[in-house]
């Protein structure tokens, strides 16, 4: 043992952190819900969803279905330089699926993508393999993207 002292335990005063109280939190502006709907509006809603629509299947067609060897080049090039990883992603979007789709169906992600691509993701996979020989395509996607990747075969 060392003769040095062993300094003596002092506690720490404790501060509790104070009692959530929900009337404490500030309150926002109050939006008053309208007492009826106006058909204008409810038309206007199903029209910016269209739009929204619209705007996403031709996002999936000039990505995926439009594609050229000649832009797929520089990213395949990519894949090689590092070293052929499996499933490297070459090509993704962003997907946004609302709620309700304009047909009123709810749809998870790989039923909204055919449902905007109008075919099944197995037939757009052969449309962008038909181009790479060589090289297995597939594709992953989740709730918000979806990506085509290849592998060396």
């Amino acid at each position: 043992m060392s003769d040095e002292p062993v300094p003596e335990y002092v506690p720490l005063p404790l501060e509790l952190p104070p009692v959530f109280n929900p009337e404490d939190v500030p309150q926002g502006p109050t939006i008053a819900l309208p007492d009826t709907l106006n058909i204008l509006d409810i038309e206007n809603e199903r029209s910016v969803l269209v739009q929204r629509e619209a705007n996403m299947k031709d996002v999936l067609t000039n990505t995926f279905l439009n594609v050229n060897t000649l832009s797929l080049k520089p990213v395949l090039l990519s894949w090689a330089m590092a070293g052929y990883p499996s499933l490297y992603p070459i090509l993704s979007v962003q997907v946004d699926i609302p709620s309700v789709c304009s047909d009123g169906v709810v749809r998870d992600i790989q039923p909204y993508l055919e449902y905007c691509f109008g075919m099944p993701l197995s037939t757009v996979v052969d449309s962008i393999s038909a181009k790479l020989v060589g090289i297995l395509v597939s594709y992953v996607y989740t709730r918000t993207s979806f990506s085509i990747c290849v592998t060396r075969s």
